[in-house]
């Protein structure tokens, strides 16, 4: 392979000993990198987040515990709903049936609310 000195007169580059498509191979030397990206901490952050992140896991591992080792059934979700179309509730928000769930609670706040077993 004949080497082609670095010359202004392009038509040097118009055909290649290599192949028929106009490339000239030239060998050459680069210096290359890799950016690497380093994330640095204090060690008294990662302590912090470690120690609230254990203490979050002890609280959910709580709460499933509770949760299904519970027996009470859950019946007062929304004690709301239970005094929508209820002939027992004296008081009707004004508003009534079109009233959300979290809106009708809050007019019934102060509203006394037993739940029991009916006699019969």
């Amino acid at each position: 392979m004949t080497a082609i000195t670095p010359s202004n007169n392009l038509t040097l580059y118009t055909s290649s000993p290599l192949d028929q498509t106009h490339f000239a191979a030239k060998p050459t030397t680069a210096l290359t990198s890799q950016p690497v990206t380093i994330y640095v901490s204090d060690r008294l952050w990662i302590g912090l987040l470690l120690v609230a992140t254990i203490i979050l896991q002890l609280c959910a591992i709580a709460g499933f515990y509770l949760k299904y080792t519970a027996t009470a059934p859950d019946i007062l979700g929304y004690v709301s709903k239970l005094t929508r179309d209820n002939p027992f509730t004296p008081l009707v928000p004004e508003g009534g049936n079109n009233l959300s769930g979290m809106e009708q609670a809050r007019l019934l706040r102060d509203l006394p609310v037993q739940i029991g077993v009916r006699a019969m």
